[in-house]
Parts: C-alpha cells; structure tokens; sequence
C-alpha cells in the first residue's frame, strides 16, 4: 500500500526504497486472483492467466469487449499498475486483470440474462471498477463482483454501492493513510524484538520518526 501511495504522487525514489525494504525484511506482495463459478464448477484466474484450457477464446473476447467498452466511453487508468511501465505496457496489463478474464470467461459460459458473480481475493483496482461499469452496458448483464473489502453490485453503467464503492475512496483519504506511514514504516525499519508494546518497544508511547530518507514529503 505504501508503495502504491507513492508511486500515485509520483515519488518512484521513495517507492524504491520501501520495495527495497520489503526485500530485506522478505515481505512478499499477495498474489491477486478472481473466482467464478460456471456449471457448479469453479474456475480460478490471475493477472495475465494463461494456464486456462480455454485461454485463446478467453483473450480472444475480452479484446473485443474492451474494444466495445473504449466505444461506449470507457478510457484505461494505467496509474493502477506499476508506474515504471511504458504507458502502452501499462494499458496491457491492465487489460489482462484477474476480474476482467473471471468476467469474459462467465459471459462467454452463461446465457444472456444470467448475473455474473465473481469472488476476489483483494480489493478491486480503479480500472477494472470503471470496465465493469461499461462492460455491464454494452453486454446488458448484471454483475456481481465480492472483493476483499465490499460488494460491489454493477448494472446499467453503475454500481449500486454508491458513495461507498468509488473507487477513488483510497486516495480521498491519502492524507489520512501519510499520517500513519511514519508508524508503519517504524515496524518495518526496527522489527528487532518481541519486547511487550505494538511496535516491539519497551516503552509503546516513545516511538522514534524513520529518518528523512526513508520518509519523503508527498
């Protein structure tokens, strides 16, 4: 998260230097994946999943979905992906998402009229919010999409979660989330000792500022 908040406010230095840190401290990002069920059967998928026995017919119509989605109004969030990606590789690994290749596999399995539900197992990017907005309309299905965090219930361009299901929910409270990075990155930095305290101190209240460095404004 942290390095995701940096990179929004374009501060790649200081995204190296927690991405730096996660290596040191063997942190691992969680891999993101959707589920759907077709046929009482459940099928798993990933960013860029290929491993699908089907994958080929899946590609095939989610391009054309996004085609139809760009038509109707529908434009790429590439600062959901990795900020030092070229634009052009940015908009195809957004394309590639694990909700958007659980979504076109559902629509191309299941009848028109036939609600889409998909279960993922992180929160749903900025992007792929918007596509689903659009791909509700231009295939005039409804779809159902449980994230980490909330459902999310698309139909006709909307998502009927409202206020609290915009996807700029994250960045409106950045300033709250900076406030607490100071705290986050301690944790992060000192992690020496399971002394008594919610930081490994002795003394809880007496926590020490990271260095500059390690703490650039935004």
């Amino acid at each position: 998260m942290l390095s995701n908040i940096y990179a929004l406010a374009g501060r790649m230095d200081s995204v190296e230097i927690v991405r730096n840190l996660m290596i040191r401290k063997r942190l691992k990002k969680q891999v993101g994946y959707s589920t759907v069920e077709v046929d009482r059967k459940t099928h798993l998928f990933s960013m860029g999943d290929k491993s699908h026995p089907e994958t080929s017919e899946i590609y095939r119509y989610l391009d054309d979905l996004m085609g139809l989605c760009r038509k109707a109004g529908y434009t790429p969030a590439p600062e959901s992906v990795m900020h030092e990606l070229e634009e052009e590789e940015r908009e195809y690994a957004l394309r590639y998402h694990s909700e958007k290749l659980a979504i076109a596999f559902g629509l191309l399995k299941t009848s028109h009229g036939t609600a889409i539900r998909i279960v993922k197992n992180l929160r749903i990017c900025e992007d792929c919010h918007s596509a689903i907005k659009h791909i509700s309309v231009v295939t005039d299905r409804e779809i159902i999409v449980r994230d980490r965090l909330r459902f999310h219930h698309f139909k006709d361009g909307k998502c009927s979660q409202l206020s609290s299901c915009q996807p700029h929910s994250l960045w409106a409270c950045r300033d709250l989330l900076v406030t607490a990075i100071p705290y986050i990155m301690v944790y992060l930095h000192e992690m020496r000792s399971p002394l008594p305290g919610p930081f490994g101190q002795t003394e809880p209240r007496e926590l020490k500022r990271c260095p500059e460095v390690l703490l650039p404004h935004i």
